[in-house]
């Protein structure tokens, strides 16, 4: 992180990523349901900026710990972007939403996963202040998860996050895994799979969705 090889490679999955199509939300739906866009945008660009830096750090992480594993590639030149702070509102519970909110919240969760239980992603929980613009957000989402669309995106990202993890093994001495491997091991699977992978392209999509 410190070096900025963590922002360079988050850079080249954001610009890379494959993400589906999607219509953008026009002003007049936001003005149906009484709501200013703005502060959802921010948290849906806050997201944007920190999932891929935790994609590529994390799958590194897992990348490099796994026996076999062989760093391959040039290095990125570091990049240090320079952006201004995005306050965020509270991250609420699901007991402290409406119901039809928490119900919301937790129908966009399912889309893109492949998971019988996926982890809650706190986007959405941070989206919940706003509860129409989590119907929007479902009305984007929705389609692309019945046609396969979202689940292959991000299936092609965490391709992209494992060759820009290959790229910065190679700044990496090789150490010995350590003895509680398998555990830490599926730790990272579930959430590099179920919810980093899956946010950089869901968010990525509603960003896009609800720009201006």
């Amino acid at each position: 992180y410190v070096g900025g090889h963590v922002a360079a490679a988050a850079s080249v999955i954001r610009a890379r990523r494959p993400l589906p199509d999607a219509p953008r939300v026009p002003a007049a739906a936001w003005a149906c349901i009484g709501l200013d866009p703005a502060p959802v945008r921010d948290v849906i660009a806050a997201y944007d900026r920190s999932n891929p830096m935790a994609l590529a750090a994390l799958t590194l992480l897992r990348e490099s710990t796994a026996p076999g594993f062989a760093a391959s590639g040039t290095p990125r030149a570091p990049v240090f972007p320079e952006e201004a702070p995005i306050p965020l509102p509270a991250l609420l519970t699901l007991d402290e939403m409406p119901p039809q909110a928490a119900e919301m919240v937790l129908a966009l969760n399912a889309l893109g996963s492949t998971a019988e239980a996926p982890i809650l992603a706190s986007m959405y929980r941070h989206m919940a202040h706003w509860p129409g613009a989590l119907s929007l957000a479902y009305g984007v989402l929705a389609p692309l998860h019945a046609s396969g669309a979202l689940q292959a995106a991000i299936a092609a990202t965490r391709d992209l996050a494992r060759e820009e993890a290959g790229r910065m093994a190679t700044l990496l001495p090789r150490l010995p895994p350590p003895p509680d491997l398998p555990p830490v091991q599926a730790a990272l699977d579930a959430f590099i799979q179920d919810a980093i992978g899956r946010m950089v392209v869901n968010g990525g999509v509603l960003g896009a969705a609800f720009r201006v």
